[in-house]
């Protein structure tokens, strides 16, 4: 159980919690990756740059990113982040000191991040619990830790063991648990229907089902209505068992791709895998990435025909998108970017969709948090801002009550530290809504770069393991598909072309603060 010294660190404890829930809707998701692998990525991106795949304007932009980001994280000294600024002034280049630099910077930061965040809170530094919980959350998921293990720990060191445990000790207790789980080789069975087609016979390493039935009971597995053709014991790496399943599950989607177009027919697979070390068989349904486009529901456009050109290109987009929700991770990177580019890209610069994009998402945040907390706010509050909640006939209006709610400093009735959290967030954001709208923007833009990059890697440079590969898709989709909803709704509702959509959000981001308050519920004006 989470011990608080103050409610900084209960804040931080409970907000790392909730960022590792796969589930989180987008607004409170992580949106980047963490500063080791944003390093790595650097280096890699520096590579891709001397052989032509990325232009200097791309990796420059990278290192601009990073040196904001090591300038915001209390864990580096003075000393690392001078270092690390007098190498980023320029593209690092294979073979040069700045290049070994940061590969050494990566490392030594990497090796104990999440011990220096213990000395952070231990020493009493000042910190931001939001900053906190996303940079250690990034770190334990970029270093290849499953979202379902990792939530999994944490509760049972936040919430449920009966042994307090402080927020410097629950770093050093992760730091622990990442070093007693490296990446290492799991074994995965995963059943078919049906055997592929296969030249000869069966494939290599195809096992039958008597084989299937003995490898299941030695590892204690119940075989009750497994009745399979045989299938394949594979080999991948992972730091825990939920992650050993998923790299199962992109092995499978690339051999049944190669064989879709082999031979025109695909693999069917049982619906479980099963994990060596795992005490149960796993699903082999991917979960969902998360991008929604609700407003294609909700508008009742599903199956509606394009009227004009417009939006033929914006049907044409959701059909891109959709390989971001359920495709391969290359199909989804280049599928993705391509739904963005083709509806926000300029002639002179398609790069430039991902700032227009980040916009969008940066003005959808405040409604869509407000929106998320006045429903809970609804069920515990009392007196006026209750009754005025309940009265409220649109989403709009809820949003905008709960502002004025919160610049009066009313009483909310929340109490859960996630939420306690979010109304921080809003409060900060209304009070200076200009720096912290554009603050957003450019964590959200700085992801879509990423997709960007991911996809000239994939398309140009023919790379399908890149090192932020995994981190891209983790933290992209749900951001993709929040921005592509509002260009939706403009269209379909208050029919606006997704450029004028764009100039709208720049123009409200621009204008913040001389708004009251409230307009940060309206920021599209929608």
């Amino acid at each position: 159980m989470l011990k608080s010294n103050n409610q900084t660190e209960r804040l931080a404890a409970l907000r790392l919690l909730e960022l590792c829930d796969a589930n989180l809707p987008w607004h409170r998701s992580l949106w980047g990756i963490g500063i080791e692998l944003a390093l790595q990525e650097l280096i890699e991106a520096s590579d891709a740059m001397q052989v032509g795949t990325l232009s200097d304007v791309s990796v420059r932009r990278l290192a601009k990113s990073i040196q904001r980001m090591a300038g915001a994280d209390p864990t580096l000294t003075t000393q690392e982040k001078s270092v690390l600024n007098e190498r980023l002034k320029d593209v690092p280049k294979q073979g040069g000191e700045a290049y070994s630099a940061i590969c050494q910077l990566s490392r030594s930061i990497g090796a104990n991040y999440l011990s220096r965040w213990g000395s952070v809170v231990r020493n009493g530094a000042q910190f931001s619990p939001e900053r906190m919980a996303k940079c250690v959350a990034t770190h334990l998921l970029d270093k290849g830790f499953s979202s379902a293990h990792v939530h999994a720990k944490l509760r049972e060191i936040i919430v449920s063991s009966p042994q307090e445990t402080t927020l410097a000790e629950l770093c050093e207790e992760l730091q622990t648990l990442e070093r007693e789980n490296p990446l290492r080789e799991w074994r995965a069975l995963v059943a078919f229907e049906h055997p592929p087609r296969h030249p000869g016979g069966f494939p290599p390493g195809w096992i039958r089902p008597v084989e299937i039935a003995r490898w299941l009971k030695d590892r204690g597995h119940s075989t009750r209505d497994v009745r399979p053709s045989g299938g394949f014991v594979w080999t991948v790496v992972a730091r825990d068992a939920q992650g050993a399943a998923e790299s199962a599950r992109d092995l499978l989607d690339r051999y049944s791709a190669r064989l879709s177009i082999g031979t025109g027919k695909g693999l069917r697979a049982l619906p479980f895998i099963w994990v060596e070390g795992a005490d149960e068989a796993l699903p082999i349904q991917k979960g969902s990435r998360g991008v929604r486009v609700e407003e294609l529901f909700r508008s009742g456009t599903v199956f509606a025909e394009p009227s004009d050109v417009v939006s033929e290109s914006v049907d044409a987009a959701f059909e891109l998108l959709a390989h971001l929700e359920q495709s391969s991770p290359t199909a989804a990177i280049a599928g993705g970017w391509a739904a963005v580019e083709g509806l926000l890209g300029e002639p002179s610069n398609r790069s430039v969709a991902a700032d227009h994009l980040a916009s969008l998402v940066a003005c959808s945040i405040p409604r869509a948090e407000l929106t998320a907390l006045s429903y809970k706010v609804a069920k515990v509050a009392i007196g006026p801002l209750a009754e005025d909640l309940s009265a409220c006939a649109t989403n709009k209006q809820r949003a905008i009550r709960l502002v004025k709610a919160i610049v009066a400093n009313e009483p909310l009735g929340i109490s859960h530290g996630a939420d306690e959290a979010a109304v921080r967030r809003m409060g900060t954001l209304v009070a200076a809504p200009n720096r912290e709208l554009i603050t957003a923007k450019d964590l959200v833009a700085d992801a879509f770069h990423r997709l960007y990059r991911q996809r000239n890697l994939i398309l140009h440079g023919g790379m399908t393991s890149s090192v932020a590969l995994s981190g891209s898709l983790r933290t992209v989709s749900k951001l993709v598909g929040a921005g592509m909803d509002r260009i939706a709704h403009g269209l379909y509702v208050n029919r606006l072309k997704p450029m004028e959509l764009v100039a709208r959000a720049n123009i409200a981001i621009a204008l913040a603060d001389t708004k009251p308050p409230e307009h940060c519920a309206e920021l599209l004006d929608y």
